[in-house]
């Protein structure tokens, strides 16, 4: 391609044309016309209109716009490819399904490569036309740059309070983009005190010297405020030194795959080696040995690795696809420690690399010059991100692909505090409980729209059938009978399944807890108890006990339960419907082992006299007919057991209407110690506590006290 001219189209609108060369870093493509037709989207820039170009011409070219094809007359670098070759790809975009392209590609390029295409595709000068707007040059690394200073020949950036220290400035020299970049303090440290310096539109083409630099500097009133932070780094600024890297490098790969450190015996050492393998001495000075070889591999505690003793090829294609896949999807940052446990399969046999910060520095190192940004604990793909911890937080543990604990969360978060991570769990309903303290993200939930219809009909055949749904009844269901969905959740628990569904189900159903209903039927515990009573009897102490725990930990609801079912022994409940009491016969039974206000239950030990109802009378039978059925007697305890029955048959009306006023009348006719333990252990032995605890004790002692006070 011979190159391109602008025509003026329209005020700082431009038209492509392709007859002289120019540079387009500054310019953005704002419209695209294919055939009189403009290609819909709005271009964030070259490469996004490159790809929507090859989008368009891929649809009427498919013989032309294939894979495996290079767009360029010289053939150097293949611009699209199929999954197979994917690796060769630096940065990749999707052109569909199976063919990708390269973009990791200057204005220049890109636009080279569209008239290619152009010319294969037999367009006619006509056919495809662009139109771009100029920018103003900007710093890329800070805000734009002011207007130009008339005093002098560039445009003065804006400074932030820390002048360059920390930050990437601009000035211009006579139309001269110069760029410095000063590591921050604590990258300074880790890399010796290394100033690097880019010069970018150079038009000498040639690298300026330092001390040119210093010069320039010296002449630049507002430069000078933050010379000494300059000229304080500048004294550690590597010269350059022209030598053979590629022999280097050989003798790095051949010799050193475990590194070599900057003490004489390895810079002796390497000399030898460099002479066995090249043939040749080497006649430098340690110190610039020690620079050239710190253009030859990673720096990592103080040894130089060559890069490819760290990562084979394979590893390094995987390594370098998933970062350009996670960014593509959307990532802002990517944390080392996520990537290195993300990929510890493919590094599982690279004894070089140890650990994340050594993949950091190996990152650094292989990585093109401002294609990604380095901090102390992750990547970006801009410079200066802005952190947002919800997304880190939720990014960590999609990239971790399992439930994690809150300790494991906080190691691979370093950056962010523990207050912040244990509030975004909390909050976040995109952080899912699957199992005490371990939680994991919605979206490593895998689940098929058809595997959720069948979940969901689980659910409401159950709700259908009894007013309610057990999430215990449906993953029995979902174990038996989709097995190929439990493989492929298969970090995640019952509960972390329950968590996910009801997220999934949440328009159409209300989960509490275990218990599941129709979006707004606001069922309550004791509404299922009642129902599961009416749908499910006759069942037993211990069926009921499976499903008190399963449902909320325990704590049965007798009375809705006894709303529906009757208890006819310690092992059976009933429907209340296959029970009827001769309630007068019954009541007359009582009264002839009453001869006071009440009596312990316990001593009631034959119900000879009792009238037949169906069931053999006990005292499981009694406590339901007290409670429900008599007209004369109630049962006074303090509370229901599914293992005992306990308290007092009292008579209605006959001043124990309280269980209070029955247990301290039996404490003062004992000989009971009346201290809180001694009184306990005396109620539960006579059977009228139904567990060891009763919160009125201390009343009742003093009501017991008074009593044996009148008596004496």
């Amino acid at each position: 391609m011979k190159g391109m001219k602008v025509t003026d189209f329209e005020d700082n609108i431009f038209q492509l044309e392709y007859n002289n060369q120019l540079d387009y870093t500054y310019s953005t493509p704002i419209k695209c016309i294919l055939f009189n037709n403009e290609i819909p989207g709005t271009f964030t820039g070259w490469s996004s209109l490159y790809v929507q170009i090859l989008k368009t011409l891929r649809k009427q070219y498919p013989d032309i716009i294939k894979a495996n094809t290079f767009l360029t007359e010289r053939k150097k670098r293949i611009d699209l490819v199929d999954k197979s070759k994917i690796y060769q790809i630096r940065r990749c975009a999707i052109i569909e399904s199976n063919l990708y392209a390269e973009v990791n590609l200057s204005a220049k390029d890109i636009i080279s490569r569209i008239f290619y295409l152009s010319i294969i595709c037999g367009l006619k000068k006509d056919d495809l036309r662009i139109f771009y707007i100029k920018k103003h040059m900007e710093n890329p690394y800070t805000e734009p740059c002011e207007q130009k200073d008339k005093s002098n020949n560039f445009s003065k950036p804006a400074i932030t309070k820390k002048g360059l220290i920390n930050k990437a400035e601009a000035i211009r020299i006579n139309n001269t983009a110069v760029y410095i970049r000063l590591k921050s303090m604590a990258s300074v440290y880790d890399d010796k005190n290394e100033l690097d310096i880019y010069w970018i539109k150079s038009k000498l083409g040639l690298p300026i010297d330092i001390d040119d630099l210093k010069i320039i500097l010296d002449e630049i009133p507002w430069i000078k405020k933050i010379q000494e932070g300059i000229y304080s780094f500048s004294k550690n600024i590597k010269p350059h030194l022209d030598f053979e890297k590629e022999s280097f490098l050989l003798v790095l790969s051949s010799r050193y795959q475990n590194g070599i450190q900057f003490d004489s015996i390895d810079l002796e050492n390497f000399r030898m080696s460099y002479n066995d393998i090249i043939g040749k001495p080497i006649n430098i000075t340690d110190n610039e040995l020690e620079n050239c070889l710190h253009d030859c591999g990673v720096l990592y505690k103080g040894r130089i690795f060559p890069a490819e003793g760290i990562l084979n090829d394979t590893a390094k294609r995987r390594l370098m696809d998933y970062i350009h896949t996670s960014f593509n999807n959307g990532c802002q940052v990517l944390y080392y420690k996520a990537i290195y446990s993300e990929l510890k399969d493919v590094f599982v046999n690279c004894f070089n690399l140890v650990d994340e910060k050594m993949l950091k520095a190996y990152l650094e190192y292989i990585c093109e010059p401002y294609e990604f940004f380095f901090d102390k604990d992750y990547m970006t793909k801009e410079k200066n991100i802005k952190l947002n911890h919800s997304f880190e937080i939720e990014n960590y543990l999609k990239a971790n692909g399992k439930p994690l604990s809150y300790e494991e969360i906080y190691t691979g978060l370093s950056n962010v505090s523990k207050n912040i991570i244990i509030n975004e769990i909390r909050s976040n309903p995109n952080i899912l409980l699957n199992e005490k303290e371990r939680y994991f993200h919605i979206d490593i939930f895998d689940i098929s729209s058809e595997e959720m219809d069948m979940i969901t009909s689980f659910i409401r055949d159950d709700i259908e059938n009894y007013g309610y749904c057990i999430w215990s009844s449906v993953f029995t269901k979902i174990k038996t009978e989709m097995p190929i969905f439990i493989e492929n959740n298969v970090y995640l628990s019952s509960l972390g399944i329950r968590k996910a569904v009801a997220r999934k189900l949440s328009g159409r159903f209300d989960f509490e807890n275990e218990v599941i209903c129709h979006k707004g039927a606001k069922i309550s515990m004791a509404d299922v108890y009642r129902l599961y009573g009416q749908h499910h009897a006759p069942f037993s102490d211990d069926d009921l006990y499976a499903f008190s725990r399963e449902i909320n930990g325990g704590n049965i609801y007798f009375d809705s339960l006894s709303e529906t079912t009757a208890r006819v022994s310690k092992n059976l409940f009933v429907s209340r419907d296959d029970i009827c009491f001769d309630v007068e016969a019954t009541d007359n039974a009582i009264s002839t082992y009453l001869e006071t206000g009440y009596m312990l239950i316990r001593d009631i030990d034959s119900f000879l006299v009792f009238p037949n109802v169906g069931y053999e009378w006990n005292e499981y039978l009694l406590e339901t007919y007290l409670m429900y059925f008599s007209k004369k007697y109630i049962l006074s305890n303090n509370g229901r057991s599914l293992n005992n029955v306990a308290g007092a048959v009292v008579r209605r009306g006959s001043g124990f209407d309280e269980f209070a006023d029955v247990c301290a009348d039996a404490i003062a006719k004992s000989g009971c110690e009346l201290t809180n333990n001694k009184v306990l252990d005396y109620l539960g032995e006579v059977n009228l506590l139904t567990r060891r605890s009763y919160k009125k004790i201390d009343s009742v002692l003093v009501k017991a006290k008074q009593i044996r006070n009148r008596k004496e």
